[in-house]
Parts: C-alpha cells; sequence; structure tokens
C-alpha cells in the first residue's frame, strides 16, 4: 500500500494517492472563493473529474482569449499541453487529477528536489532544459 501524501496549498491542498514514472493520481480540495494561478503545462497533460462542488475554468491557448467554462458535480475535463487554464472555486470543491508525466523529466525534478533540500531552500524559480535539448517551462519547486 502506498502512502496518501498531503500537499498544502493557498486554494487548499492536494492528496497524492499515486505518483509513477508515467502518471500521477491526484485528489484536489480548492476551498470557496479561492483559486488556482493562471498556468500551463508544455509537457504535461491532465484530465479531471468534479466530484464535488462548483467549479469556474478559465481555459485556451492565448491569454486574452480564455473561455470561461461553468463546471458541475460529474462533469470531467481535459487540460492538452500547453493550453493556458485557471480554476476558481463556486463552492468547496473535490476534482480527482490524473496526469501524465515524463519520465525524462521526473527524474530531472527529483535531482532538483534533493539538491535544493539538501541545501535547505524552499522554494526558487528555474528553468529546466531536457535531454533531448527541448526547453521546459519555469516551476516553482516547494518541499
Amino acid at each position: 500500500m502506498q502512502k496518501i501524501k498531503i500537499v498544502k496549498k493557498p486554494w487548499g491542498n492536494e492528496l497524492w494517492f499515486a505518483v509513477t514514472k508515467k502518471y500521477a493520481g491526484k485528489i484536489l480540495v480548492i476551498k470557496k472563493g479561492h483559486r488556482s494561478s493562471m498556468q500551463y503545462h508544455k509537457i504535461k497533460e491532465e484530465s479531471m473529474l468534479l466530484d464535488k462542488g462548483l467549479l469556474k475554468l478559465d481555459i485556451g491557448k492565448k491569454p486574452d482569449k480564455l473561455k470561461t467554462i461553468i463546471v458541475k458535480q460529474g462533469m470531467a475535463f481535459h487540460l492538452p499541453p500547453k493550453t493556458i487554464h485557471r480554476m476558481q472555486a463556486l463552492k468547496d470543491c473535490r476534482l480527482l487529477r490524473s496526469q501524465h508525466r515524463s519520465c525524462q523529466m521526473l527524474s530531472v525534478y527529483k535531482t532538483i528536489i534533493i539538491e535544493l533540500q539538501s541545501k535547505k531552500v524552499s522554494s526558487v524559480r528555474c528553468k529546466v532544459k531536457t535531454i533531448n535539448g527541448k526547453n521546459n517551462e519555469r516551476y516553482k519547486i516547494r518541499d
């Protein structure tokens, strides 16, 4: 049995119930009135199911042309790579999230996190270059 990891966020928390080299399974709990940062992922792909609550999802390919979708309990949505998105809880929300993980990037992230933890650094912004030479976006790494 794998232990569930709880990661506190400004908007609520994440419960990590599955973490492998290829994918991660998480439960996101977003408190009413709170929202995630506006973000996109160059590599990561996500699928989510709203298990509880009511969610406002801003989504699109360009920041000035985002579409707002109201996601109701029981609805699912998919976020392909390079899709700009932000979620806001209109009611307390619980989302089930599955995300594809690059095996290549997982190894790089683990190395960076271990190095930061050994130096007792709590957060940093960095730009990562993958083995195949493609740039990855900036990430805020927290232990």
